[in-house]
Protein backbone atom coordinates (compact mmCIF):
# COMPACT_ATOMS: atom_id res chain seq x y z
CA UNK A 1 0.00 0.00 0.00
CA UNK A 2 1.39 3.49 -0.99
CA UNK A 3 0.65 6.62 1.17
CA UNK A 4 1.08 10.00 0.60
CA UNK A 5 3.99 11.55 2.96
CA UNK A 6 2.33 14.40 4.49
CA UNK A 7 -1.00 13.26 5.02
CA UNK A 8 -0.90 9.38 5.40
CA UNK A 9 -3.67 8.70 2.70
CA UNK A 10 -3.53 6.46 0.09
CA UNK A 11 -5.76 7.93 -2.68
CA UNK A 12 -2.58 8.80 -4.78
CA UNK A 13 -3.13 9.61 -8.69
CA UNK A 14 -0.34 9.18 -11.32
CA UNK A 15 0.45 12.12 -12.52
CA UNK A 16 2.95 11.58 -15.05
CA UNK A 17 1.68 9.42 -18.93
CA UNK A 18 3.94 6.61 -19.83
CA UNK A 19 2.39 6.64 -22.99
CA UNK A 20 3.51 10.15 -23.22
CA UNK A 21 6.78 9.12 -22.44
CA UNK A 22 7.00 6.63 -25.09
CA UNK A 23 5.92 9.30 -27.69
CA UNK A 24 8.76 11.42 -26.94
CA UNK A 25 11.16 8.86 -27.37
CA UNK A 26 9.80 7.75 -30.63
CA UNK A 27 9.94 11.54 -31.89
CA UNK A 28 13.71 12.04 -30.38
CA UNK A 29 14.74 8.82 -32.51
CA UNK A 30 14.37 10.31 -35.92
CA UNK A 31 16.17 13.43 -34.38
CA UNK A 32 19.79 14.12 -35.05
CA UNK A 33 21.65 11.75 -33.14
CA UNK A 34 18.55 10.80 -31.40
CA UNK A 35 19.70 7.28 -30.65
CA UNK A 36 21.82 8.75 -28.23
CA UNK A 37 19.27 10.13 -25.73
CA UNK A 38 16.04 8.89 -26.67
CA UNK A 39 15.95 7.01 -24.08
CA UNK A 40 15.97 9.73 -21.22
CA UNK A 41 12.13 10.20 -20.36
CA UNK A 42 11.76 6.81 -19.49
CA UNK A 43 14.48 7.03 -16.89
CA UNK A 44 12.75 10.15 -14.99
CA UNK A 45 10.79 9.49 -11.66
CA UNK A 46 7.07 9.06 -12.14
CA UNK A 47 4.98 12.10 -10.21
CA UNK A 48 1.95 11.62 -7.78
CA UNK A 49 -0.76 14.35 -6.77
CA UNK A 50 -2.53 12.81 -3.39
CA UNK A 51 -6.30 13.77 -3.95
CA UNK A 52 -6.85 14.54 -0.29
CA UNK A 53 -4.41 16.91 0.62
CA UNK A 54 -2.64 17.95 -3.08
CA UNK A 55 0.75 17.15 -2.36
CA UNK A 56 2.62 16.42 -5.42
CA UNK A 57 5.70 13.78 -4.66
CA UNK A 58 8.21 11.87 -7.04
CA UNK A 59 7.96 7.83 -7.05
CA UNK A 60 10.72 7.87 -4.46
CA UNK A 61 9.06 10.16 -1.67
CA UNK A 62 6.12 7.66 -1.83
CA UNK A 63 6.01 5.60 1.43
CA UNK A 64 4.92 1.99 1.02
CA UNK A 65 3.69 0.14 4.04
CA UNK A 66 0.95 -3.10 4.61
CA UNK A 67 -2.35 -3.42 5.57
CA UNK A 68 -1.56 -4.41 9.03
CA UNK A 69 0.40 -0.86 9.54
CA UNK A 70 -1.97 1.72 8.22
CA UNK A 71 -4.35 0.10 10.73
CA UNK A 72 -2.05 0.40 13.70
CA UNK A 73 -1.54 4.29 12.24
CA UNK A 74 -5.16 4.72 11.94
CA UNK A 75 -5.75 3.51 15.27
CA UNK A 76 -2.99 5.48 17.12
CA UNK A 77 -3.78 8.68 15.55
CA UNK A 78 -7.90 7.51 16.80
CA UNK A 79 -6.44 7.47 20.34
CA UNK A 80 -5.11 11.43 20.21
CA UNK A 81 -7.93 12.57 19.01
CA UNK A 82 -9.85 11.15 21.71
CA UNK A 83 -7.24 12.28 24.01
CA UNK A 84 -7.43 15.89 22.16
CA UNK A 85 -11.19 16.09 22.20
CA UNK A 86 -11.04 18.76 24.99
CA UNK A 87 -8.47 21.32 22.75
CA UNK A 88 -10.69 21.20 19.24
CA UNK A 89 -11.72 24.36 18.72
CA UNK A 90 -9.41 26.08 21.12
CA UNK A 91 -7.74 29.18 21.34
CA UNK A 92 -4.60 28.01 22.95
CA UNK A 93 -1.99 30.65 23.87
CA UNK A 94 1.13 28.94 24.15
CA UNK A 95 3.96 29.62 26.96
CA UNK A 96 5.97 30.97 23.91
CA UNK A 97 3.18 33.38 23.06
CA UNK A 98 1.82 32.21 19.84
CA UNK A 99 -2.33 31.96 18.88
CA UNK A 100 -3.15 28.41 18.01
CA UNK A 101 -6.38 27.41 17.36
CA UNK A 102 -7.09 22.99 17.29
CA UNK A 103 -9.01 22.18 14.47
CA UNK A 104 -10.38 18.51 13.50
CA UNK A 105 -11.88 18.03 9.97
CA UNK A 106 -11.72 15.26 7.33
CA UNK A 107 -10.31 12.86 10.08
CA UNK A 108 -7.24 15.05 10.68
CA UNK A 109 -6.07 17.26 13.26
CA UNK A 110 -5.12 20.80 12.23
CA UNK A 111 -3.49 23.65 14.01
CA UNK A 112 -3.52 27.25 13.26
CA UNK A 113 -0.81 29.39 14.54
CA UNK A 114 -1.05 32.84 14.76
CA UNK A 115 1.93 35.01 15.47
CA UNK A 116 2.33 39.39 14.76
CA UNK A 117 4.65 38.13 11.99
CA UNK A 118 2.33 35.05 9.98
CA UNK A 119 -0.40 32.82 10.25
CA UNK A 120 0.52 29.35 9.88
CA UNK A 121 -1.31 26.14 8.82
CA UNK A 122 0.17 22.88 10.77
CA UNK A 123 -0.68 19.39 11.02
CA UNK A 124 -0.72 17.50 14.58
CA UNK A 125 1.66 14.91 14.75
CA UNK A 126 1.48 14.69 18.83
CA UNK A 127 -0.30 15.11 21.63
CA UNK A 128 1.81 14.50 24.87
CA UNK A 129 -0.84 15.75 27.66
CA UNK A 130 1.94 14.49 30.25
CA UNK A 131 4.01 17.33 28.99
CA UNK A 132 1.32 19.67 27.57
CA UNK A 133 2.68 19.87 24.77
CA UNK A 134 1.32 19.48 21.03
CA UNK A 135 3.98 18.07 18.44
CA UNK A 136 2.93 19.57 14.78
CA UNK A 137 4.66 19.85 10.90
CA UNK A 138 4.25 22.50 9.20
CA UNK A 139 4.15 20.08 5.81
CA UNK A 140 0.78 20.61 4.97
CA UNK A 141 -1.16 20.15 1.28
CA UNK A 142 -2.13 22.95 -0.59
CA UNK A 143 -5.40 21.09 -0.20
CA UNK A 144 -5.61 22.15 3.81
CA UNK A 145 -3.87 25.08 3.85
CA UNK A 146 -6.22 27.60 6.12
CA UNK A 147 -4.63 30.95 6.17
CA UNK A 148 -1.47 32.32 3.78
CA UNK A 149 0.50 34.97 4.88
CA UNK A 150 0.56 37.86 2.50
CA UNK A 151 3.85 38.94 0.42
CA UNK A 152 3.54 42.47 0.99
CA UNK A 153 1.46 44.51 3.60
CA UNK A 154 0.08 43.39 6.61
CA UNK A 155 -2.60 40.79 7.55
CA UNK A 156 -3.31 37.29 6.22
CA UNK A 157 -5.69 35.60 3.32
CA UNK A 158 -8.08 32.85 4.34
CA UNK A 159 -8.03 30.16 1.59
CA UNK A 160 -11.20 28.44 0.32
CA UNK A 161 -10.85 25.42 2.76
CA UNK A 162 -10.25 27.79 5.47
CA UNK A 163 -13.81 29.09 4.88
CA UNK A 164 -14.99 25.76 5.34
CA UNK A 165 -13.61 25.37 8.83
CA UNK A 166 -13.18 28.73 10.38
CA UNK A 167 -16.11 30.86 12.16
CA UNK A 168 -17.05 33.87 9.76
CA UNK A 169 -16.21 36.26 12.79
CA UNK A 170 -12.99 34.69 13.23
CA UNK A 171 -12.37 35.00 9.92
CA UNK A 172 -12.02 38.45 9.55
CA UNK A 173 -10.02 38.96 12.42
CA UNK A 174 -7.23 37.11 11.93
CA UNK A 175 -7.40 38.50 8.28
CA UNK A 176 -6.91 41.64 9.81
CA UNK A 177 -2.96 40.78 11.10
CA UNK A 178 -3.25 43.05 13.86
CA UNK A 179 -2.00 40.41 16.55
CA UNK A 180 -2.26 42.67 19.82
CA UNK A 181 -6.27 43.32 18.52
CA UNK A 182 -6.65 39.33 17.63
CA UNK A 183 -5.42 38.16 21.11
CA UNK A 184 -7.68 40.90 22.95
CA UNK A 185 -10.72 40.15 21.15
CA UNK A 186 -10.40 36.39 21.76
CA UNK A 187 -9.79 36.63 25.24
CA UNK A 188 -12.09 38.70 26.05
CA UNK A 189 -15.01 36.54 23.73
CA UNK A 190 -13.31 32.95 24.80
CA UNK A 191 -11.09 31.68 27.87
CA UNK A 192 -7.95 31.22 25.59
CA UNK A 193 -5.78 27.86 27.08
CA UNK A 194 -2.84 28.50 28.69
CA UNK A 195 -0.03 26.63 29.69
CA UNK A 196 0.39 24.55 26.88
CA UNK A 197 3.17 25.22 23.69
CA UNK A 198 4.40 23.64 20.45
CA UNK A 199 7.34 21.72 19.43
CA UNK A 200 7.80 21.71 15.55
CA UNK A 201 9.47 18.66 13.66
CA UNK A 202 9.79 20.65 10.35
Amino acid sequence: MQICKVCGSDILEKTSSTGLRVFLCIVLMFLPYGLLYCWLPLIREHTYICTNCGTESKASEIETIDSREMESRNHDYGKMVEEAEGLIDKWIMTDSNELCKLIYLKGQLFVVGVDSESAITYRMLKYKAEENLIVVDSRVGTKHQIYRTLVSGKGYNITDYGKTVMPLEEQGLIESGDYEHIVSTLAGKYSLIEGMDIERIA
